[in-house]
């Protein structure tokens, strides 16, 4: 009779009529001992599973030799061993000769996409932009960090390539000629440093030195420009300005116009969030109480000059013959100073 016809008539599914009991592992069984080639004319001889394993331990015992298993598959079958990676990884795990797995930092993403820092320095972006050289046919990096409530340009650079390293050595600058100059770290505030997912950000070293330092480093959420978003505007005012030299011939043409642009940006170029005032310009009457900052119901931030600009002396300070004395500037608790 069919196979089939027989299972319907008994009313036995295939399934059922070819499973067979899985009792015992199936497979060959582990192998207590491994082949070593013991001369070029084909000698071997049998090492049992101890020795073998005096010899990993062996290697291993110097600090420089301590390898993870596919290495020491290698580095026995240069002595001569039979043997594969899975055998090996079996071994060392059986005698506790693997690396321990090394845990990858945890990451804090931002709790708000919306940033509204009350002060300058208290919520901090950092970026990498990428233009492209002629001279070399690769993209150079540029790195920046800004201080979103003034929009000021607090370290920039630009390198064929950026390391972790050099996003620390980013920070060591801004900690020394800002940070602490201002006396940030003593603010019984949270500072807060926003950025993306990038490599270098998420890096062990560069998460732990900013704990280190009190900085609370947080991270964006995957597709979401918008919680960078002053670093990413700041980008697209960069890009234009990028945009009209067109090509780069080698880095240092680009550093070049890097300098120019940065103390243009910071100094000369009017931004419309400062009431029209350069970055640092306004971080400096921010200081001298004659900034207002009004808090706007689901929106940014306004910041209001409690002057005419046309008293605004050309360092910035209000003039000496002004009509309007500072006395006659209302009084808020929004207006502070650092």
């Amino acid at each position: 009779m069919l196979r089939d016809r027989a299972l319907g008539l008994l009313g036995i599914t295939k399934h059922a009529y070819y499973y067979q009991s899985k009792e015992g592992k199936r497979g060959r069984k582990k192998s207590h001992y491994t082949t070593k080639m013991t001369s070029k004319n084909g000698l071997s001889e049998i090492i049992d599973t101890d020795q073998l394993v005096k010899e990993m331990v062996a290697i291993k015992s110097n600090p420089e030799t301590d390898y993870g298993y596919r290495a020491m598959t290698a580095a026995l079958q240069l002595k001569g061993y039979v043997i594969n990676k899975k055998k090996v990884y079996r071994i060392m795990g059986d005698y506790q000769l693997l690396h321990e797995k090394r845990k990858k930092p945890g990451r804090v993403y931002v709790k708000h996409r919306r940033v509204d820092p009350w002060m300058p320095l208290e919520v901090i972006e950092m970026d990498i932009k990428f233009q492209w050289v002629v001279s070399h046919q690769c993209y150079a990096f540029i790195l920046t960090v800004i201080d979103c409530f003034t929009r000021t340009v607090l370290h920039w650079q630009v390198a064929y390539s950026i390391t972790q390293s050099q996003v620390i050595d980013a920070w060591e600058d801004v900690i020394v000629n800002y940070l602490q100059p201002y006396k940030m770290m003593d603010k019984k505030i949270t500072i807060e440093i926003r950025n993306d997912n990038d490599a270098r950000f998420a890096a062990h070293s560069v998460q732990k030195y900013l704990a280190e330092n009190g900085l609370n480093q947080v991270f964006t959420h995957p597709y979401t420009p918008q919680e960078n978003g002053h670093i990413e505007s700041f980008h697209s005012i960069l890009g234009r300005s990028l945009d009209r030299i067109g090509a780069f011939r080698t880095l240092q043409d680009l550093e070049q116009h890097l300098k120019g642009f940065y103390k243009t940006y910071n100094e000369v170029r009017l931004h419309g969030s400062l009431d029209h005032l350069p970055p640092k310009r306004f971080w400096k009457l921010w200081q001298e109480g004659l900034i207002e900052s009004i808090e706007r119901k689901n929106k940014g931030r306004r910041h209001k000059l409690l002057i005419p600009h046309y008293e605004l002396s050309g360092s910035g300070h209000q003039k000496e013959h002004s009509a309007r004395p500072l006395g006659r500037i209302k009084n808020t608790a929004t207006v502070a100073a650092v």
